[in-house]
């Protein structure tokens, strides 16, 4: 555990042991850039998975994350924690991720995991072969997915479960579950997204509210799919869908 402000310089590397893990409970400031990304990778090829890194408590708000790579990395069990993912973002705001590429984590659920908290932003990420989903949202407010790739996910890309979101102009692909999930009531505004082989589209369940424009949908085997699964939110999912556009031969709903 890290308790002191952290600053990362362009270019460092972090070669990460088995099951070797950083929990930050302060400020960060990782910036990488471009021609010098911040890696966290395995130490050894043979050698995987590490564990996660983690920003935890009110400390870290603030945290920027600038041209990094994630890959390789799983998640931990930790005193009163259990982190879920390769990136963990726990009770925190102000949260700034862009320019970053997470992927290949092992074991547990999700790639990036997002909760209890508010105004966490993510621009132009790439997202691949997630283990289950790639960013996973809990209780969290205001939570900004801009100009991202999700790709080749087990499970969901996005999934959101009591959690506010703008998902903006996006490309979702080729998860086995759904491309997004917003269930738990959860409500959300998704714009400009494309929407491409998932096993489901979208899907809008237990109580949510999906406002979905200027978006495309081709070959999901489901493009959107609205219905009650959990008894305790007392309703299905409701879907507004607006100058969006479907593609296939067989679309279905």
């Amino acid at each position: 555990e890290i308790y002191q402000e952290v600053k990362i310089l362009p270019g460092t590397v972090f070669k990460m042991k088995k099951k070797e893990s950083l929990i930050f409970k302060n400020k960060v400031f990782a910036k990488g850039t471009s021609s010098e990304k911040i890696r966290f990778i395995n130490e050894k090829k043979s050698e995987k998975p590490w564990g996660t890194v983690a920003l935890v408590g009110k400390g870290t708000s603030g945290s920027q994350f600038d041209n990094i790579e994630f890959d390789g990395g799983s998640g931990l069990k930790h005193k009163q924690f259990q982190f879920t993912s390769m990136f963990s973002i726990h009770d925190t705001e102000n949260i700034e991720i862009k320019n970053c590429i997470f992927r290949n984590n092992y074991f547990y659920d999700d790639i990036v995991h997002v909760v209890y908290s508010k105004k966490i932003s993510f621009n132009n990420i790439i997202f691949d072969n997630a283990f289950g989903d790639a960013l996973d949202v809990d209780i969290s407010q205001d939570v900004q997915i801009i100009d991202s790739e999700f790709t080749n996910s087990n499970n969901d890309g996005i999934d959101l479960m009591q959690s506010t979101s703008v998902i903006r102009n996006n490309f979702i692909a080729n998860s086995k579950d759904k491309g997004i999930s917003v269930g738990e009531g959860s409500n959300v505004h998704i714009e400009k997204n494309q929407i491409f082989k998932n096993d489901v589209g979208i899907a809008v369940k237990d109580g949510s509210r999906a406002k979905i424009i200027n978006s495309s949908f081709s070959q999901n085997n489901y493009e959107v799919s609205a219905y009650k699964k959990n008894w305790r939110y007392g309703s299905g999912g409701f879907v507004d869908i607006k100058q969006s556009k479907f593609e296939g031969e067989n679309i279905r709903f």
